[in-house]
């Protein structure tokens, strides 16, 4: 019916029968109206089931029946499926468990199920941003050197990802009973927590102040609702191994705290480890601050044994230097006896000094092995021939045994070795009387460019009791201390010993009894030379041939000692040098150069004024070639390596060996001579 005629009509019935109520007459109307509505819709369908056929009324029919089928099946798939939810509210599990249950309920549980899953996957997004944050955080703060800026980098990456208001480090300062803020950090949107608290931005000071014993005892403060006298807070403590360090504290101003549990565990798990983080900060420079330390009392006593080096040796120059001087003289014989004895005094004594000091490099790591090409046999002998005085004293003969198969070039370190076999074979000496000394070098095997050897040194002497073969290693220390009385010496020489036989990647032992002597022994694995490409290197302890004549070279000497000048002056007159000037620093030394062209200058290193190596440095700036020796007192490893940067050519410690000395000024000279 059309809406406009049903108007009119219920108009028209109204005028006609007032006291008839509105109410029935727009039902009746509405029936009216509906029942035409269904006549046109049934004439329709009744129209159209006259033109389609039977068959085709029977495929539709079918149709629906299948797709009713369907329907069902997947409606209760959807209800078990909704059973099985294990996050499912239980009044929501009991709507699904009922008999009678509507389409529109079910809707409406899967509509709340998809709401729950969002919040879940929101949860999850924002519980792996935050370890994300975490991790970030501690790799900077694990790997950072300054530890406010470390804390303040993490903290930052953490806080972002908290959904914080407020944030911050709090250090605690037990001096102040008080906190420090490490960092604090507002967000963007950031509003006081209360009125009172607007003026004063450090407010949550206090707040931490108040919880200061809950959280000293490692417990965490957490607040999700604000009150009057705290806002939504969380506090957690952070303790540096056992020491309460401070603490981390997230503060929530708008609204409650919406963190849950596993929120809350990341943040704990952060502070914990923020803490541990911290306390390897405090181990680590507490480390550094023990190296820093360490390394001062090291280059302490190194400073020390370099100046107590050169004050002990530029007298014994003296002592040592006059005492040759005079044994050359031809003096009488009850003198000759004396000046033995105070040479054999101030060796001795030169010896102790040379022990302290090669130890004291040895420990502070400063020796290193060379390799050179050196012949094993003629090192043997010389180191043989220069202890044959004392074995004449001692009434003990030195035998020497070498195996012949041994290759007559190896490369290695010959001085260290040297002293390995002069440590050893002087000690045997020294601890054995009428009887002897032997020396032996074997050959165990060989490939095509190592060889390993086995070297013993074997005496008849006092021998050692077994409870000592491990002590008598150990510095300063001997078998008894009746041995000290007796035989003299440091207790150092073997401890050197091992020391060096260590560097070589080997392992000294010892076989002794008393009364039985003993037997040094240990093995080398030595990269030898087929066919040797030059002379083999000699060894300190070779005997230097005569003197030759040096007349007519002209030497300055920069020596600020007049002893040390008037020794080294008598040497060079006995090697003919009659032109010698002296200089008593650098200073003068330099202009000395600058005057006249010398064939050599022998320079001190401390003098007054201008120390040897900037005068060195100011004569290699306008003379390249002179060859310029060092004299030094001082015999510390780094020595050689500065003489050598500041343009010298080579170096000689005091007191020196005349014919060492002699042999490097020979060569130096002839050398330039040459190239001239």
């Amino acid at each position: 019916m059309n809406p406009s005629l049903h108007k009119l009509l219920l108009r028209q019935l109204r005028n006609y029968a007032p006291e008839f109520p509105a109410g029935p007459l727009e039902r009746l109307l509405q029936a009216v109206s509906d029942s035409y509505a269904h006549y046109e819709r049934d004439r329709e369908i009744l129209e159209r089931s006259m033109i389609i056929s039977a068959q085709e009324l029977t495929e539709a029919n079918q149709r629906l029946r299948g797709e009713l089928a369907a329907g069902t099946e997947a409606y209760g798939q959807l209800l078990e499926s909704l059973r099985l939810m294990e996050d499912l509210r239980p009044d929501l599990r009991e709507t699904l468990d009922a008999s009678q249950i509507r389409l529109p309920a079910v809707a409406q549980i899967v509509k709340d199920q998809v709401l729950v899953r969002k919040l879940a996957e929101q949860r999850l997004l924002r519980q792996e941003q935050l370890l994300q944050a975490v991790a970030q955080g501690l790799n900077r703060l694990l790997t950072s050197q300054d530890l406010d800026d470390a804390l303040s980098a993490c903290m930052l990456e953490v806080v972002r990802a908290s959904g914080a208001d407020l944030a911050g480090c709090y250090q605690w300062i037990a001096a102040r009973q008080d906190f420090r803020p490490v960092f604090r950090w507002m967000s963007s949107t950031y509003t006081p927590w209360a009125e009172g608290h607007a003026a004063h931005p450090g407010w949550e000071l206090d707040l931490l102040a108040a919880h200061h014993e809950m959280l000293a005892h490692k417990q965490p403060f957490l607040l999700t609702e604000d009150t009057e006298a705290c806002p939504a807070c969380c506090l957690l403590p952070v303790a540096a191994g056992d020491t309460f360090w401070g603490c981390i504290g997230f503060f929530q101003l708008r609204s409650t705290f919406v963190w849950d549990a596993a929120h809350l565990s990341i943040l704990a798990n952060f502070a914990q480890s923020t803490g541990g983080a911290i306390y390897q900060h405090q181990i680590r420079s507490e480390l550094v601050q023990a190296k820093e330390e360490a390394e001062a009392a090291t280059l302490a006593k190194s400073q020390f044994l370099s100046i107590m080096s050169h004050e002990i040796r530029t007298p014994l120059n003296a002592v040592i230097g006059f005492t040759h001087l005079l044994l050359e003289d031809q003096p009488r014989p009850d003198q000759t006896d004396n000046l033995k004895t105070l040479k054999f005094s101030a060796e001795n004594l030169l010896v102790l000094i040379n022990d302290l000091l090669d130890y004291s490099k040895i420990e502070s790591g400063k020796v290193e092995l060379e390799e050179t090409e050196f012949d094993l046999r003629h090192l043997v002998r010389s180191i043989r021939q220069s202890l044959l005085p004392r074995a004449e004293e001692n009434r003990t003969r030195i035998e020497i045994r070498i195996d012949e198969a041994l290759p007559d070039v190896l490369a290695g370190d010959p001085v260290r070795l040297g002293q390995i076999l002069v440590n050893l074979a002087s000690n045997a000496v020294k601890f054995t009387e009428d009887g002897w000394v032997r020396i032996q070098v074997r050959m165990l095997g060989r490939d095509d460019t190592h060889c390993e050897l086995e070297i013993r040194v074997r005496d008849t002497g006092i021998g050692i009791e077994p409870q000592m073969h491990e002590k008598i290693f150990e510095s300063f220390t001997q078998a008894n201390s009746s041995t000290t009385r007796k035989f003299g010496g440091t207790g150092l020489g073997l401890a050197i010993t091992r020391k060096l036989v260590e560097l070589f990647q080997s392992r000294i032992e010892l076989e002794s009894e008393p009364g039985k002597g003993a037997t040094f022994r240990f093995r080398l694995r030595m990269r030898y030379v087929a066919a040797p490409q030059q002379p083999a290197a000699s060894h300190q302890h070779e005997v230097q041939p005569a003197p030759r004549s040096l007349a007519g070279i002209r030497v300055l000497v920069v020596e600020d000692n007049p002893v040390n000048v008037r020794i080294l002056a008598q040497f060079l007159r006995k090697w003919d040098i009659d032109r010698v000037e002296v200089a008593r620093n650098g200073a003068e030394g330099v202009e000395a150069a600058r005057r006249q062209a010398f064939d050599l200058i022998f320079m001190d290193l401390q003098m007054p004024v201008m120390n040897g190596m900037e005068a060195a440095g100011q004569i290699r700036s306008f003379d390249p070639h002179t060859p310029i020796i060092a004299l030094t007192a001082d015999a510390m490893p780094e020595i050689r390596d500065l003489v050598l940067a500041a343009g010298m050519n080579d170096y000689t410690t005091k007191p020196f060996n005349p014919n060492v000395l002699y042999e490097k000024l020979i060569r130096l000279v002839q050398a330039v001579n040459g190239a001239r």
